[in-house]
C-alpha cells in the first residue's frame, strides 16, 4: 500500500535491517534476556512510553493461569488519543522477535489484538513479545484466554461483556452444500459508542490463523452495529470450512452476533421483540420464518428501511422458487407495513402455521423487520431509531422506551405524519412482568379519550409547545430522574400511544432522541426534519453496505436561520466529542454555509471505500428550521432496468432543497398520496432552479426515465384529478434531469445544479424559505399558497411578487385561523398591475396573533400566510419572496431571475450570490421610481464565514459600485481582478442597495437582476445590453402559451446595426447561418411569430405550438448598446415600459395595441420616432383594469380619449380623463409600411416627489418633444463611436436650456450657452486619458417657455432616419463636414417598384452652399454602409438659392432591389474667413404628410391636374398664424381642416394666397393643396432640371400674432396694377402706383422703396413671381432692365418684335426688407415691311384694314388663350442657381410676399410702323 517516497524509506530500511541482521549472525552472540519485561495472564501493564524502538516482553505459563483449551490473545491499546502506531512481533524462538524473525505478528495500524490458537501454545512455551513503534508513543499491553462459541446457522446468540476491554471468539461451520452463495455475519450492537467494539473474521479455509488486527476479511460498519458478508466465488468465502469471528470492546455493553448462509432461515418466533435489524444485498433475499398459532389474530409485517429499497413477500407453508409468486406482498416506497388479517390467512388456507417472510432488495438495502400480533403490539423504541408505520382511523399503536442503565436524562420523542392526521400521548408506568414472566403493560396502555384530551388526565404526557411545531405531528419532552419518577426498586418504562384520527390512512414516524448526542439514525432518502436552538448540536448516522455505491451525497437545508454540518466516517471522533466537542469536528469534513445555502458534503469511491458507518454533527450558529438527508448514487448493473438509486421522500408543502453534482444526470424524489374512497385533490409538483435548468418526468407508482413518463414539465408539473392515469392512493416518482437540451449551452459551466422542489395537493399551503425566490404561476381561480415561519427577534418582513408574465396579485393573513388569505378575506393586500409589494411589522402582525407577541412567541404558530392569484383571465407567473429585516436575511439572487424590490429613503438591503469560480457576471438594476446605487464586498471564504460577519458593502466602504449605462445602473464581476481572484473558490458576492444621494424621494422601486453568460428575458421588460463590433450576445425568452403572438423588439440605441437571430427549442446557438427567425433591417428589428409563420408550415401537428424556449441571439455589425424586449400577446397587447424605446415594423392597414401601466401621477407623452411611412395614434385610459375586459377599451379612430397624427402626444395629469394608477391602452394604426421606434415619455418638474425618470434616447433618433413653462425633463445616451457628439434641440417654438454631465463616472460638464445645441468633442472618448466611450451621459432639459421641438443626440457617421415629411434642424461646422441621413421611400411598394424621393433643405446662413449627394443601397444584402460622397453617388444637388438659402430636388429611382438612400449633406462656405458653422432644416417625403415647420420654407411639384399635397400645421397655443402659399407655377386651391370647420381659398390668379387662424386653438390642422391648373416647365432648375407638365409653389407657415397688423397694412397702388403709355418714336413708359399703408383711414406712402423691373420675351416664364424672373434670367430669357428706382416710372424701347412680360419688383429698405411683386403686363410688339410706289400706298392700306381686323381678331383670341397665357412661376429654392451678371438685391432671413388684385387686367397691344415712317424710309432709300 506504499509508493513514493514511503517505498524508498522502507527499502532502505530493509536494506539496514537486514545488514544489521547479518552482523549479528556473524557474531554468533545470542542477545541478552535482561531486558525482557515479565507479562502476566490478565494483568495490565500501564502507560508505558517508549521514544521510537522496541520495547520486549516475556510470558511464561504455570499450572495457575494455563488453560489449554482456550486461545490466547495478546493486545496492545493506546493510552491516549494520539496519532500513534505500535507493532506486535510474538515468537517461541526468538527472545527479540521483529518483522522477520516472528511467528505470530500484528501490524496494522493503531491499536493491536494477536490471538495464538489453542492449538498453537502449551503450558511449556515461552513466548517472547515485541512491542515497536517508529516514533514516540504511549501504551498498554496485556495477555488473556478465551473461549470459542460454536453459533448455530440462524441463530441470533445475545451476548454481554460486563467488564472493559473484553473480547470472544465465535465460530460456526458452513456445510459443503452446492446452493450455497453466499455467508454473512451480524454483529448488533446495543452499546452508545459504536467505535468501542469490532470485529475480525477468517476461516480455516483461507488461513487457519485466528482473526486479529492484521488478519480479517472485510468487515462493514452498519447503523445497527457490523456486518460481514461473502459471496461465492470472492475472498472470504468458503463451504465446508469453519469461520471464526472475534468481538472486542473497550467498554461494558450488549451484544446480539448471528451468521447465515444464502439458504438459512432465520426463525423469529422466538425472536426478542419479534425485530431484527439485518442487511439484504442487491437482488438477493433474506428469509424468516414465524409460527402463527392464534387463527383469529392479525399478523403484521412492518418493514423499517435505514438505506436501500427492500420489498416485503410473505407466503405460508414454503418459499416460493418465484418470489413474487407469494401470496403476500408489498412493494411499496421507503419503510413499509403489510398486515394480514385472520381473513386474508383464512382465505389462504393457512390461519395457522409457519409462514415464510422473505425480504428482497432491489438494491442493497439495510433495515429492521419488526411482526406484531394482537397479543404483542407494543413496538420498543430505541434511541435514535426512527419507526415508521401506516394507521387506520381509531387505531392505536403503543411504542415502549425503556431507560436502560439511565438514571437521569432529557429526552423528545417526536411522531411525525406525512399522510393524513394523527395525535400522540404518553404516560410513565412501573414495568411488570405477568404469570407467565412475560412484560405485562395492559396497565399502562392509553385510551382513545386519554390521548385525545389528555389534559383531563393526571400523569398524560402530551405535545406542548416546542421547537417541532413547523412540522405536522406531536412532540414529548421527557426529563426523567429515577429517584423522583420512579419507586425505589421498581424498574418504569415510558409508553406512547399513538390514535389515528384522519378519515384516511395515516402514515407516521416515532424518533425518540436523547440529549447525551445519542445519534439518530438517517434513513436513506427520507429528510429529517427538526429544529435546533442556537448553540445546540444533534448527532446522526448512516451506514452504507452497498458495494455499488459509487457516490455519497449528504445535504442540509436550513428553512430559517442558519444550521451547519460536519461529517467523519471514523467513529473515534465521535468519542472525542464528548471530550472536546470543538477539536473533533474541526477533524471532520464540514460544510458551513451562511444562511439558507445548501450545505451539501459528498464522498466519491474513486477517492475512498464508501462502505462503511458515517456520523454528521449539525450545529446551530442560529435558531435554525432544517432538513437534513444523504442519498446514494449506485451503478446499475442493468442499463435497461428500474433505477437503482433510492428516492429521496418529500413531505407536503415542505421545500427539499437539492444539488446535482457534475458527474450525475440526474435525481429521483417520490412522495405518497393517500386519500379515502373516491376522493381526489389535484397535484402540483412545483420546482424552483436556484441554479441550472431542469426537466421532471413523473409517474404514479413506478420510477419514470427520460422516455417512460406519465407527466413532464420543467418548472411545475401539474397532475389534475380527472387525468386517467391520477392515483387518489399512490406513490409518486419524479425524476429531476439536467435540463441540458435548451440549457446547458446557454449557461457555461455550471458546477452545481440547484433546485428546491415540493409538492402540494389541493389548496394546501407550501412552505417558503427566507430571501429565496418561488417561482411560480396561477391561473384564474387557481390561486397558489404559502406559508412562511417568524423567526423570533425579526421585526419587518417584506413580501414581494415580480411578475415573469401576466399580472399576480398577492394577500396575506397572519390570522391563525385563515390560512388560505383570498381578496375578500386577508389582513392585506396588494393588486397592482405589475409587481406587488406588501410590508409588514411583528407589532402589527402580533396584534392578530397572540403567538407573535414576545411574551408568548411561539415558533410553530407564528406565522404568516400568503396567496398568490390572478383575476385575468390568462395564466401569470410570478417570483415570490419573503424576506425580514435580519442581517442573515440577505435575499439570495438566482442567476437570470429578476427581484422587485421598494427601498425605504435612508434604508439599505442586502443581496448575495454564490458564483461559479472564473466565470463573469453582470448585476442590472432597473430603477422605476427614484434611483438606486449598488455596492458589492467581495466576502473571502464567505461558505465559512457567518452572514452577520459578513462586510456590508457601503457607500464609504466597498469593493465595486454600480455605474450607470442608459437607463439603468449595471455592476460588472470579472475574475480577472485582484480582488476576484483572491476571493477564491468559496467566495460569495455581497450586494448592497442603498437610495441614491441626488435624487431625494421617499421610496426608489427598482428590479434587480443578475446574469452571466446569458440573460432570460421576462414578459414585458425592457433589457438594456451592450455589444462588440462584429460579435454575438445571446438571451432566452420562455413562452408557455400555445396559440399566440410572441413579438420581439430590439432596438439599437448608440447607433450601429444590430441584427436578430432566433432559435425554438434547439440546442445549437442562433446565427446568421443557423436560425429558425430572423431580423436583420438597419435601423432596429421587430419580429412577430406566431403559428401562421411559414417555420410551422411543415412541422407535425404536435409540433404546431407557440409553447417551447427562444434563443435570441444578437449581432452587431458595429459596436453598439442596445434595449430588447420580448412579449407574448394572447389578447393582442404588447406590454411596454417608459423610458426606453421599443423598436416596432408594422405593414400598411394594420394596428397595434401597446399596454402601459402608469402608477404615478405624472404627466407622460407618447412618442414615436419614424423611420419610414406615417402613423396615427389612439389612446384610451383603463382607471380599474382588473374589473373589466381590456379587449372591449381597445382604442381606434371611433373609441379613443386622445388621438394624434403628429406622431406625439402629450396626456396632462391635469386632463379630466388623466388615470393616475391603471392601464393606457395606445393603438397605433399605419396607412402605409411603416417603421418607428416608441417611447412613452414620462415629464419631471423639480418637484422631491416627482419619480425623476429618465428616457434613452436612442442614437440618430428623432423625438419630439413638448414642455411646459419650468419643466424639467431627463434623459441619458451611450456614445459607443470616438467621434463629435452632437445634442440638438431644433425648436419648433419657444426657448429651452440644455446640459450634459457625466454624472456618475466623469466630471465634465457641457451647457448650450442658449444656443440649443451641445457639441461633445472627440477627445473626451479618446483612449488616452479618462475615456468616456461606451458610458451613459445624462441629459437634462429645462424649459423657460412653454416650448416645442425635435430631440436628437447624434455622433458624425450615425445614420439619421428621416421621418417622412418632417423637418429636421442640424448644423455642421468646419468645410467638407458632414451629415448622413437615411430615408426609405414609401412608395417602393408599389408594383413597378418605382420610387421617388422629394426633399427641401433651408438655411438663415448667407455663408453656407451645403451639396447633397444621394446614394441608393440596399442595406439587406450589404451590412457594410457605404456613405455617398463626392466620389460615389447615384445623383447630387449643388444649386443653392441665394436670396432665399433654399434648395430642393427630387430623385426618382428603381426600388426593387432597395428602397432605402442615404443622403450625405457636405459643408461648404463661401468666405472661408468667417466661422465656418452652417444650420440648416432638411426635409424629404414622397406621399406622406408634409410637417410644417414655422419660418421654413418648402418648394412643391405637383405633376397631375387636380393631383394634392398635405401638410401638417402644429398650433402649439392659443395664437395668430398665418399659412401663406405662394404660387410659381400654375393655378392653387388651399383649404385647412379646422375640425369644426374648413378654411379655403380658390386662387385661380397670381400672388400669395395666404389663410390666416385668428386666436387658433391648441391643435394639429391639414392644410391640403390641390393643383387647379398644371403648365409645361422646361429645364426648372429650382426642381433639378425638371421638364414637363407641373404645377409648382412655395409654402411658408409663421406666427403671426402681435405682427399682422404690421403685414396686412402693406398694399399696392391701384392693386398693383401696372399703367404704359406709348409714343411713336416705339417706347414703352411703364407706371405704377406706390407702396402705401394704412394710418387710420389715411394711406400713407411707404418711403425708401427700390424698384426693379425685368422683362422676358419668353411666354415660358412667369413673370409674377420672383421665382419665375430668377428662372428666366438663368435660362437668358428674361432680362433687368433697371434696379434700384426710386420712382415708379420707367421708359424702355423693345428692341425687337415679338411679345414680352413685363413687371416690377418692390423692395422695402425697411428692417423688413420685404419683396413685392406687381401683376405683370403682356405686350405685343411688331413691326411691317417697305413697298414703293401707289401699288404700295395701296398695300398699305390694305395693311392698315387687315391690321384692324387683325386688332379685332388678336382681341377675340385673348379671352380663348388667356389660360395659356396665365402661368406663374414662384419656385424661390433655386434661386442661388441663377447664371447671370444682373444681381438681383440681397435679401438675408426676410420675408417674401406678394399682394393681389382681386382682378387681373392684362392688356395686350399690337403696335405697327405708320404709314409716314414708310414713306420716310422710302425717301431715304
Amino acid at each position: 500500500e506504499m509508493k513514493g517516497k514511503e517505498c524508498v524509506f522502507l527499502v532502505l530500511l530493509l536494506v539496514g535491517v537486514s545488514l544489521a541482521q547479518n552482523a549479528t549472525e556473524s557474531n554468533d552472540t545470542p542477545a541478552p534476556t535482561s531486558d525482557h519485561i515479565s507479562l502476566q495472564i490478565d494483568q495490565w501493564i500501564n502507560d508505558v512510553e517508549l521514544k521510537g524502538g522496541s520495547k520486549y516482553y516475556k510470558l511464561a505459563f504455570s499450572s495457575n493461569n494455563y488453560e489449554s483449551e482456550k486461545d490466547l490473545i495478546f493486545e496492545v491499546i493506546l493510552s491516549d488519543e494520539s496519532n500513534q502506531d505500535p507493532d506486535l512481533f510474538i515468537s517461541k524462538t526468538d527472545e527479540k522477535p521483529d518483522y522477520w524473525k516472528n511467528q505470530f505478528h500484528c501490524s496494522a495500524w493503531g491499536e493491536e489484538i494477536c490471538p495464538v490458537s489453542y492449538t498453537d501454545h502449551s503450558m511449556s512455551d515461552v513466548f517472547y513479545l515485541a512491542v515497536s513503534c517508529t516514533e514516540a508513543c504511549k501504551f498498554s499491553i496485556r495477555a488473556f484466554f478465551t473461549d470459542e462459541l460454536l453459533i448455530p446457522e440462524g441463530k441470533v446468540v445475545s451476548e454481554e461483556f460486563k467488564e472493559e476491554n473484553k473480547g470472544r471468539f465465535f465460530k460456526f461451520r458452513v456445510e459443503d452444500f452446492s446452493d450455497v452463495e453466499r455467508v454473512s455475519i451480524n454483529l448488533e450492537l446495543e452499546s452508545k459508542w459504536h467505535s468501542h467494539f469490532h470485529m475480525y473474521v477468517t476461516n480455516d479455509k483461507e488461513n487457519n490463523d485466528l482473526p486479529s488486527t492484521s488478519n480479517t476479511f472485510e468487515v462493514i460498519p452498519t447503523f445497527f452495529g457490523y456486518t460481514a458478508t461473502y459471496y461465492k466465488d470472492s475472498t472470504g468465502f468458503c463451504k465446508g470450512c469453519l469461520y471464526k469471528v472475534y468481538v472486542t470492546s473497550k467498554e461494558k455493553g450488549n451484544y446480539k452476533i448471528s451468521f447465515k448462509t444464502s439458504k438459512a432461515v432465520q426463525d423469529m418466533t422466538k425472536a426478542k421483540d419479534l425485530s431484527v435489524k439485518d442487511v439484504v444485498g442487491y437482488n438477493e433475499m433474506n428469509c424468516y420464518s414465524y409460527q402463527v398459532t392464534d387463527p383469529s389474530s392479525d399478523l403484521e409485517v412492518n418493514l423499517f428501511v435505514y438505506s436501500g429499497d427492500p420489498e416485503i413477500y410473505v407466503n405460508p407453508e414454503n418459499i416460493p422458487s418465484n418470489y413474487r409468486d407469494s401470496k403476500f406482498k408489498s412493494e411499496g416506497l421507503f419503510s413499509e407495513s403489510l398486515i394480514i388479517t385472520a381473513k386474508d390467512r383464512l382465505e389462504a388456507k393457512a390461519s395457522t402455521g409457519l409462514y415464510y417472510i422473505c425480504i428482497y432488495g432491489s438494491v442493497s438495502s439495510s433495515y429492521e423487520l419488526q411482526l406484531l400480533v394482537d397479543d404483542r403490539r407494543e413496538l420498543l423504541l430505541h434511541p435514535g431509531f426512527t419507526k415508521t408505520l401506516i394507521i387506520d382511523k381509531e387505531e392505536i399503536f403503543h411504542f415502549v422506551f425503556h431507560p436502560k442503565g439511565e438514571k437521569k436524562f432529557i429526552a423528545s420523542n417526536f411522531m411525525n405524519t406525512y399522510t393524513g392526521s394523527a395525535k400522540m400521548a404518553g404516560k410513565l408506568c412501573v414495568f411488570e412482568r405477568n404469570t407467565n414472566h412475560r412484560p405485562d403493560l395492559s396497565h399502562c396502555k392509553l385510551t382513545k379519550e386519554q390521548i385525545l384530551y389528555p389534559e383531563r388526565y393526571q400523569g398524560i404526557l402530551y405535545h406542548t409547545q416546542n421547537p417541532m411545531d413547523f412540522l405536522a405531528g406531536d412532540s414529548i419532552v421527557l426529563n426523567y430522574d429515577e429517584s423522583k419518577d420512579c419507586p425505589s426498586g421498581k424498574r418504569c418504562v415510558y409508553v406512547f400511544a399513538v390514535l389515528g384520527t384522519s378519515d384516511v390512512s395515516a402514515r407516521f414516524s416515532m424518533t425518540l432522541l436523547l440529549e447525551n448526542l445519542t445519534p439518530t439514525i438517517l434513513k436513506e432518502g427520507i429528510p429529517h426534519e427538526d429544529s435546533i436552538q442556537l448553540a445546540n448540536n444533534h448527532l446522526f448516522k448512516f451506514s452504507v453496505t452497498d458495494n455499488m455505491v459509487e457516490k455519497l451525497k449528504i445535504q442540509l437545508t436550513s428553512f430559517s436561520g442558519d444550521a451547519d454540518m460536519y461529517v467523519t466516517d471514523d467513529a473515534k471522533f465521535l468519542e472525542e466529542l464528548t471530550k472536546d466537542f470543538q477539536s473533533a469536528i474541526e477533524k471532520m469534513k464540514s460544510s458551513a454555509l451562511p444562511g439558507n445555502l445548501v450545505d451539501t458534503i459528498e464522498y466519491s469511491c474513486k477517492e475512498q471505500d464508501l462502505k462503511g458507518t458515517y456520523y454528521i454533527v449539525v450545529t446551530a450558529y442560529s435558531s435554525s428550521q432544517y432538513s437534513l438527508a444523504y442519498s446514494l448514487q449506485r451503478q446499475n448493473l442493468q442499463p435497461n432496468s428500474t433505477d437503482p438509486n433510492t428516492s429521496t421522500l418529500l413531505r407536503e408543502g415542505k421545500p427539499q432543497r437539492i444539488s446535482i453534482s457534475d458527474n450525475e444526470e440526474g435525481v429521483s424524489v417520490s412522495f405518497l398520496v393517500n386519500f379515502e374512497g373516491n376522493y381526489k385533490e389535484d397535484i402540483d409538483i412545483k420546482l424552483n432552479a436556484e441554479s441550472g435548468n431542469f426537466k421532471m418526468y413523473a409517474m404514479a407508482d413506478k420510477k419514470p426515465t427520460k422516455t417512460d413518463y406519465t407527466w413532464s414539465g420543467e418548472s411545475e408539473i401539474h397532475i389534475h384529478n380527472d387525468d386517467k392515469n391520477y392515483r387518489n392512493s399512490a406513490t409518486y416518482h419524479v425524476y429531476i434531469e439536467k435540463n441540458k437540451s435548451f440549457w446547458t449551452f446557454l449557461t457555461g459551466d455550471i458546477t452545481s445544479y440547484v433546485f428546491t422542489i415540493k409538492f402540494v395537493t389541493g389548496d394546501s399551503a407550501s412552505l417558503i424559505l427566507s430571501g429565496i425566490p418561488e417561482k411560480g404561476k396561477v391561473g384564474k381561480n387557481e390561486p397558489q399558497y404559502y406559508r412562511y415561519i417568524l423567526d423570533e427577534g425579526e421585526m419587518n418582513y417584506t413580501i414581494s411578487v415580480t411578475p415573469t408574465f401576466g399580472d399576480p396579485n398577492i394577500a396575506v393573513s397572519y390570522d391563525i385561523g385563515n390560512h388560505l388569505p383570498s381578496e375578500t378575506e386577508n389582513n392585506k393586500m396588494s393588486k397592482n398591475i405589475g409587481a406587488d409589494i406588501i410590508h409588514l411589522s411583528l407589532s402589527e402582525i402580533s396584534q392578530v396573533n397572540q403567538f407573535c407577541k414576545t411574551s408568548s412567541f411561539n415558533k410553530g404558530k407564528c406565522e404568516i400566510y400568503i396567496s398568490v392569484y390572478t383575476n385575468d383571465d390568462s395564466w401569470a407567473g410570478y417570483n415570490l419572496v419573503v424576506s425580514s429585516d435580519s442581517v442573515e436575511h440577505a435575499h439570495l439572487l438566482i442567476e437570470g431571475e429578476p427581484m422587485k424590490t421598494i427601498l425605504k429613503a435612508n434604508f439599505h438591503t442586502n443581496y448575495y450570490f454564490k458564483p461559479v469560480l472564473g466565470k463573469d457576471y453582470t448585476l442590472t438594476v432597473t430603477p422605476e421610481t427614484g434611483d438606486v446605487d449598488v455596492f458589492m464586498n467581495y466576502i473571502e471564504n464567505g461558505h465559512m464565514i457567518k452572514m452577520k460577519d459578513w462586510k456590508v458593502p457601503t457607500p464609504q466602504a466597498f469593493d465595486l459600485r454600480s455605474v450607470r449605462h442608459a437607463t439603468q445602473k449595471v455592476l460588472k464581476i470579472k475574475w480577472t481582478s485582484e480582488k476576484a481572484n483572491k476571493c477564491g473558490e468559496n467566495c460569495i458576492l455581497y450586494f448592497s442597495a442603498y437610495q441614491s444621494p441626488i435624487i431625494s424621494v421617499d421610496y426608489s422601486s427598482f428590479k434587480i437582476n443578475l446574469v452571466s453568460n446569458f440573460e432570460k428575458l421576462s414578459e414585458g421588460n425592457n433589457v438594456i445590453g451592450s455589444i462588440g463590433e462584429r460579435s454575438y450576445t445571446y438571451y432566452t425568452f420562455e413562452v408557455l402559451c400555445e396559440n399566440c403572438t410572441v413579438t420581439f423588439s430590439l432596438t439599437p440605441l448608440s447607433g450601429g446595426d444590430v441584427d436578430l437571430f432566433v432559435l425554438k427549442d434547439s440546442n445549437k446557438l442562433p446565427d446568421s447561418n443557423n436560425y429558425d427567425f430572423v431580423s436583420s433591417t438597419i435601423h432596429g428589428e421587430y419580429l412577430q411569430i406566431n403559428l401562421k409563420h411559414k417555420y410551422f408550415e411543415h412541422k407535425p401537428q404536435h409540433q404546431k405550438t407557440m409553447k417551447g424556449v427562444y434563443v435570441l441571439g444578437v449581432y452587431g455589425f458595429t459596436q453598439c448598446t442596445f434595449s430588447i424586449v420580448a412579449s407574448t400577446s394572447v389578447n393582442k397587447f404588447i406590454s411596454v415600459n417608459k423610458n426606453v424605446p421599443f423598436n416596432v415594423y408594422q405593414k400598411a392597414g394594420e394596428a397595434q395595441t401597446f399596454k402601459y401601466y402608469q402608477w404615478h401621477n405624472e404627466t407622460f407623452a407618447v412618442s414615436l420616432s419614424l423611420h419610414s411611412g406615417e402613423a396615427d395614434i389612439f389612446v384610451m385610459p383603463v382607471q380599474k383594469p382588473k374589473e373589466v375586459n381590456l379587449l372591449e377599451y381597445i382604442p381606434g379612430p371611433t373609441k379613443y380619449k386622445w388621438k394624434t397624427s403628429s406622431n406625439y402626444l402629450r396626456i396632462e395629469k391635469e386632463d379630466p380623463n388623466f388615470v393616475t394608477i391603471g392601464y393606457y391602452l395606445i393603438t397605433v394604426i399605419t396607412s402605409q409600411n411603416t417603421s418607428y421606434s416608441l417611447l412613452i415619455d414620462p415629464a419631471n418638474t423639480n418637484s422631491s416627489s416627482s419619480p425623476n425618470s429618465k428616457s434613452m434616447i436612442k442614437m440618430g433618433d428623432h423625438f419630439k418633444v413638448q414642455m411646459k413653462v419650468s419643466e424639467i425633463k431627463r434623459y441619458v445616451f451611450v456614445p459607443t463611436v470616438k467621434a463629435t457628439i452632437y445634442v440638438i434641440a431644433d425648436m419648433m417654438y419657444g426657448n429651452v436650456s440644455l446640459s450634459v454631465n457625466t454624472g456618475d463616472f466623469g466630471s465634465f460638464s457641457l451647457t448650450d450657452e442658449g444656443t440649443g445645441r451641445i457639441e461633445i468633442a472627440e477627445k473626451y472618448l479618446a483612449d488616452d486619458g479618462e475615456s468616456y466611450l461606451g458610458k451613459t451621459f445624462n441629459l437634462l432639459i429645462s424649459a423657460m417657455d412653454e416650448s416645442e421641438f425635435t430631440l436628437i443626440v447624434m455622433q458624425e457617421h450615425t445614420l439619421i432616419w428621416l421621418n417622412e415629411g418632417f423637418p429636421y434642424g442640424y448644423a455642421l461646422r468646419g468645410e467638407d463636414s458632414v451629415v448622413y441621413f437615411a430615408y426609405t421611400c414609401s412608395e417602393a411598394n408599389s408594383r413597378d417598384r418605382q420610387a421617388k424621393m422629394e426633399f427641401s433643405l433651408t438655411t438663415p446662413s448667407s455663408n453656407f452652399e451645403p451639396q447633397v449627394f444621394i446614394l441608393k443601397q440596399n442595406l439587406l444584402s450589404n451590412r457594410t454602409i457605404e456613405y455617398p460622397g463626392k466620389a460615389g453617388y447615384n445623383v447630387k444637388f449643388t444649386n443653392m438659392d441665394k436670396r432665399l438659402h433654399m434648395m430642393s430636388g427630387t430623385y426618382e429611382f428603381d426600388a426593387t432591389s432597395s428602397n432605402t438612400l442615404i443622403i450625405g449633406v457636405y459643408a461648404h462656405f463661401l468666405d472661408k474667413e468667417k466661422e465656418l458653422f452652417g444650420e440648416f432644416d432638411f426635409t424629404a417625403w414622397s406621399t406622406a404628410t408634409i410637417k410644417l415647420k414655422p419660418d421654413v420654407w418648402i418648394t412643391r411639384t405637383i405633376a397631375n391636374q387636380m393631383d394634392s399635397d398635405l401638410f401638417e400645421v402644429t398650433v402649439p397655443r392659443t395664437t395668430d398664424m398665418a399659412v401663406e402659399v405662394s404660387p410659381c407655377v400654375g393655378k392653387f386651391e388651399v383649404s385647412v381642416d379646422m375640425g369644426s370647420v374648413t378654411l379655403s381659398e380658390n386662387k385661380v390668379d397670381k400672388g400669395i394666397i395666404p389663410i390666416f387662424f385668428k386666436n387658433q386653438s391648441p391643435g394639429t390642422y391639414k392644410v391640403q393643396i390641390k393643383a387647379l391648373q398644371t403648365y409645361f416647365v422646361e429645364e426648372a432648375e429650382i426642381q433639378n432640371s425638371f421638364t414637363g407638365q407641373a404645377a409648382i409653389y412655395s409654402i411658408i407657415v409663421r406666427e403671426t400674432k402681435n405682427t399682422t397688423d404690421e403685414i396686412e397694412s402693406y398694399q399696392l397702388g391701384k392693386d398693383g396694377k401696372m399703367m404704359y403709355k406709348f409714343d411713336l418714336k416705339g417706347s414703352i413708359e411703364l407706371q405704377w402706383e406706390p407702396i402705401y399703408f394704412y394710418k387710420g383711414m389715411q394711406e400713407v406712402t411707404v418711403q425708401n422703396v427700390e424698384y426693379s423691373v425685368f422683362i422676358s420675351n419668353t411666354p415660358t416664364v412667369f413673370m409674377d413671381s420672383l421665382c419665375g424672373i430668377t428662372y428666366g434670367i438663368k435660362h437668358n430669357k428674361a432680362q433687368l432692365l433697371a434696379e434700384k428706382l426710386t420712382d415708379t416710372k420707367y421708359s424702355f424701347e423693345p428692341k425687337e418684335e415679338g411679345i414680352y412680360w413685363v413687371n416690377v419688383i418692390a423692395q422695402l429698405a425697411d428692417e423688413t426688407e420685404e419683396y413685392f411683386a406687381y401683376n405683370s403686363m403682356e405686350i405685343a410688339v411688331t413691326k411691317t415691311v417697305v413697298h414703293r410706289g401707289k401699288m404700295m400706298m395701296l398695300f398699305v392700306s390694305l395693311i392698315l384694314i387687315g391690321a384692324l381686323a387683325t386688332a379685332f381678331y388678336f382681341y377675340a383670341k385673348m379671352r380663348k388663350t388667356q389660360k395659356r397665357l396665365d402661368f406663374e412661376m414662384s419656385d424661390v429654392r433655386n434661386l442661388a442657381q441663377v447664371s447671370t451678371s444682373v444681381e438681383l438685391p440681397e435679401r438675408e432671413k426676410k420675408t417674401y410676399q406678394t399682394l393681389i388684385p382681386a382682378h387681373d387686367q392684362i392688356l395686350r397691344i399690337k403696335i405697327m410702323s405708320t404709314l409716314f415712317r414708310y414713306m420716310m424710309i422710302t425717301q431715304i432709300n
